[in-house]
């Protein structure tokens, strides 16, 4: 058996790749990130994030508005929850859909196999004992 160069070549590239790897990413809790709670909300150097003294403008609608608003969220609850129930509802119809299709193929083809009795009604006598 020969083996061309090429071949160890792209073995031994996938091998350094897989080292590197395994080797780099032991026991990174922290993500390599060493900073404090302090050093995260930004401090009082000039490094922080730069505070402007203007207020935030919250727009204030009127109740139409608000109404209407608040309609439109409801009824993208509701169809969602629409939509949720149409498709259950569609794999519920192609499930029976395919053991239609999965009864009349064994028919077809003579692979009809005997459905086993329902084990409730087998309860008190020794028919579910005998294979």
């Amino acid at each position: 058996m020969f083996v061309n160069a090429s071949t160890l070549d792209n073995l031994g590239s996938m091998l350094l790749g897989l080292i590197l790897l395994l080797t780099g990413a032991k026991a990174q809790d922290d993500g390599g990130d060493l900073m404090d709670m302090e050093s995260m909300m930004g401090g009082t150097g000039s490094d922080g994030p730069k505070v402007t003294g203007k207020a935030v403008v919250i727009p204030e609608y009127t109740y139409i508005e608000q109404t209407t608003r608040a309609l439109q969220q409801l009824a993208l609850v509701i169809g969602v929850a629409f939509m949720v129930a149409f498709l259950f509802m569609v794999m519920i119809g192609m499930e029976k859909i395919w053991d239609k299709l999965e009864e009349k193929y064994k028919v077809a083809f003579g692979k009809h196999t005997q459905e086993e009795e329902d084990p409730a009604a087998l309860v008190g006598t020794f028919k579910r004992y005998k294979n």
